[in-house]
């Protein structure tokens, strides 16, 4: 039987790096100080000063580890400080170290939750997010990482997890009074997946990722609750506003969530020198970029191959997040984008935020403000599917950890990138996570 299914769970937090910083409570753990820095030795581990063999075993309850990186290669790339509930191991690999955190795979779903979304939304949607994120643990825990150390990573790879600080009371009544609910497909808890925005229409499976068995419980559709718009083109569906989206800024905006309109329909210059760069990064080196020609768009209107043109050669990418990396300074919000070019740069125009699979979080969203239930929106998403429950209820306690969140963790910032306070966490109490909003209210 899988760890998770006896509410355990390994996650990796920090790594490969050649240093790793951690603070442990006083006392909390037998024969370590309060503040550890552990350093790579030549496939030992140095400890201030003291070495060790390759694993390093820290027995506590809550530690702190200093200055991880959240949202890595994407447009929000900061770092933060992460309180972890459970044991750390430290580990030394061929690339560096890592660190892994061992915790109640309940405790997981709580800070996933509030790594994901914000507390602040309506309990439907909390409780959707909570069953949906445990079943996608079930199922990519058992592929991602298969043969490591851990079940699953800290960021986007897998599931955004930033620790013990992202959970409170109203989330962990959510995981308490789902405990131990998955979607189910037949007798299989089903592989979920989300995504921020789809932009008006979801994905297929197959079409972000391999498909080793079929996923007929997230179909690519038209997402709203009445029928979709009259659309076959990529640049018409980037074009088109279409204010029945569940996603659609025209759809109630939840306090809290205002860039999400941002990233709904998006545009930015896209400069031909970045992307030359980056195709040599994926070992293309045809020189100066001189065009870029979608040659495969799937009906969900992403490009999932391009043939790029350069001074020295020409090469053909696939894969949509392989061309979202291509085509940014970090990472491009989707691959349903169209191109303008203006010689030096393209204007990029866009629609949506993520891969699109499953279901769009936004979309759930306002489906919960509007009132409809978590099993609505479950079957709206995953339609074929059941909840079930796989082991007994399991009452999580009262947030307990009081130290003071930073600016960005209370709001769940996405815009850190263009906030004066992004450095040093210091902004409002109130503050939306929106530096526009910010500068009219502030």
């Amino acid at each position: 039987m899988n760890d998770i299914l006896k509410n355990k769970i390994r996650i990796k937090v920090a790594g490969p790096a050649q240093k790793i910083i951690i603070q442990l409570p006083e006392g909390a753990a037998n024969g370590f100080p309060e503040n550890c820095e552990f350093r790579n030795s030549g496939g030992r581990i140095m400890m201030n000063g003291m070495y060790f063999r390759s694993i390093v075993n820290i027995p506590c309850e809550f530690s702190v580890v200093r200055g991880l990186i959240v949202g890595e290669s994407f447009h929000w790339e900061h770092r933060e400080d992460h309180a972890f509930r459970g044991s750390l191991e430290i580990v030394s690999t061929p690339a560096g170290l890592i660190a892994i955190n061992e915790l109640p795979f309940e405790y997981y779903i709580a800070s996933v939750v509030g790594s994901e979304m914000k507390s602040e939304c309506p309990e439907e949607f909390l409780m959707t997010q909570a069953i949906v994120a445990r079943s996608a643990a079930y199922s990519m825990s058992k592929k991602l990482h298969a043969g490591e150390l851990f079940d699953l990573c800290s960021d986007d790879h897998c599931q955004d997890y930033r620790g013990v600080l992202r959970e409170t009371n109203r989330i962990l009544d959510a995981v308490n009074r789902t405990s131990g609910e998955f979607l189910y497909y037949g007798d299989d808890i089903a592989d979920c997946r989300f995504s921020k925005i789809c932009g008006g229409r979801t994905s297929k499976f197959s079409d972000a990722w391999k498909e080793e068995s079929p996923h007929p419980y997230m179909p690519e559709k038209w997402d709203c609750l009445i029928g979709g718009p009259d659309i076959s083109s990529l640049a018409d569906y980037v074009g088109s506003d279409f204010p029945h989206a569940l996603c659609s800024p025209s759809e109630t905006i939840h306090k809290g969530f205002r860039y999400a309109s941002r990233y709904f329909r998006w545009e930015m210059p896209i400069p031909k020198d970045f992307v030359s760069g980056n195709l040599a990064s994926f070992g293309f080196k045809i020189g100066d970029v001189l065009s870029a020609q979608p040659l495969e768009i799937t009906s969900s209107f992403r490009i999932v191959k391009m043939k790029f043109v350069g001074k020295k050669g020409e090469c053909i990418l696939s894969g949509e997040l392989n061309l979202r990396k291509v085509m940014s300074l970090s990472t491009l919000p989707s691959s349903s984008f169209v191109l303008d070019d203006k010689k030096i740069e393209w204007i990029c125009r866009g629609a949506g935020w993520g891969h699109g699979v499953g279901m769009c979080q936004i979309g759930a969203l306002n489906l919960a403000v509007a009132g409809y239930s978590h099993e609505f929106i479950l079957d709206h998403y995953f339609p074929g599917c059941r909840i079930g429950k796989a082991y007994e209820y399991q009452d999580l306690e009262e947030k307990i950890w009081q130290e003071k969140r930073p600016c960005y963790e209370r709001a769940n910032c996405y815009e850190i990138h263009r906030c004066k306070h992004g450095k040093t966490g210091d902004g409002p109490q109130n503050c939306k996570g929106d530096p526009s909003v910010f500068e009219k209210e502030f």
